[in-house]
């Protein structure tokens, strides 16, 4: 029996709806898993406020650093993805986290990290 053209049709949207339906879920979870980073740093707030004696306005200036930094980050990722390819990129940026993790875990005070860092 021979297919016809109309149930190719109708195969072919029954693919493309389910591709859409995975491609906004992937989207969706996306955005849910940002917002959840996004209040993990919210409730840090108030530890990096007394930890470092900050005002208002700093500690305002470290949420909106750490948010531009997701931004840029994201900006830069997709070319250079798309050059080395996601596997070395996902290593790359565990390794950038790896080692920017060292300083912070070692810094004693804020004076202290303050010294090293200038």
């Amino acid at each position: 029996m021979a297919v016809t053209t109309t149930e190719r049709q109708a195969v072919r949207a029954a693919k493309t709806d389910a591709f859409v339906t995975v491609l906004a879920a992937g989207a969706a979870l996306g955005g849910l898993l940002f917002g959840f980073d996004t209040s993990t740093m919210n409730s840090a707030m108030s530890g990096i406020r007394a930890t470092m004696g900050l005002s208002s306005a700093a500690l305002g200036f470290v949420a909106a650093i750490a948010l531009i930094g997701c931004a840029v980050g994201a900006w830069f990722a997709g070319p250079i993805a798309a050059r080395l390819g996601r596997d070395r990129v996902m290593l790359l940026a565990g390794l950038l986290i790896l080692v920017g993790r060292w300083p912070s875990r070692s810094a004693e005070s804020s004076c202290r990290w303050g010294a090293i860092a200038s």
